[in-house]
């Protein structure tokens, strides 16, 4: 009987270590997709930004093309562009 217990205890060693490497590993797979989902949030952020700049842009274009328009006939078609164009990114930003 003496001579088994050195084997449990080498059982249960080797039991213990797998285990615990196991566990470290699923550890570390779920801290990559955390991780991956926190760098795929920032990359949303970034690219939303984006848009509502080059918005933005479009917006102060068309308000430039209003003012400086001489053209009725251009200058009404021009109005109405924008103000629809304006209405449609003033949802955009409203919804996030």
């Amino acid at each position: 009987m003496a001579a088994t217990w050195p084997h449990v205890w080498t059982a249960l060693a080797t039991t213990s270590l797998v285990l615990i490497a196991g566990a470290n590993l699923c550890f570390d797979r779920r801290r990559e997709r955390i991780l991956d989902r926190a760098a795929a949030r920032e990359n949303a952020v970034g690219e939303r930004e984006e848009r509502q700049m080059a918005e933005l842009a479009e917006l102060e274009s068309l308000d430039h093309n209003m003012i400086t328009s001489h053209n009725d006939e251009f200058f009404t078609d021009t109005i109405r562009t924008s103000y629809e164009r304006t209405k449609e990114i003033n949802k955009r930003f409203r919804s996030g």
